[in-house]
């Protein structure tokens, strides 16, 4: 059938850099910053989603 032809498409192909690493400067600054703990309640959440941002990055990149 003429309807099933198969369609190529063009894949942009991008390089990705690796995904940074926060080191433990970052954990002394969040220290300092959510003392007391109650003032950062909203942190557990984004780290969740900024980890998750991370799988599907890595996932992304492998997957080029």
């Amino acid at each position: 059938l003429s309807g099933c032809a198969r369609i190529s498409c063009k894949t942009i192909y991008i390089e990705l850099p690796p995904m940074p690493v926060a080191g433990p400067k970052v954990a002394d600054e969040l220290e300092k910053l959510c003392e007391p703990w109650d003032s950062c309640y909203n942190l557990n959440n984004w780290l969740n989603e900024l980890y998750l941002f991370k799988l599907q990055y890595e996932i992304y990149k492998n997957n080029i």
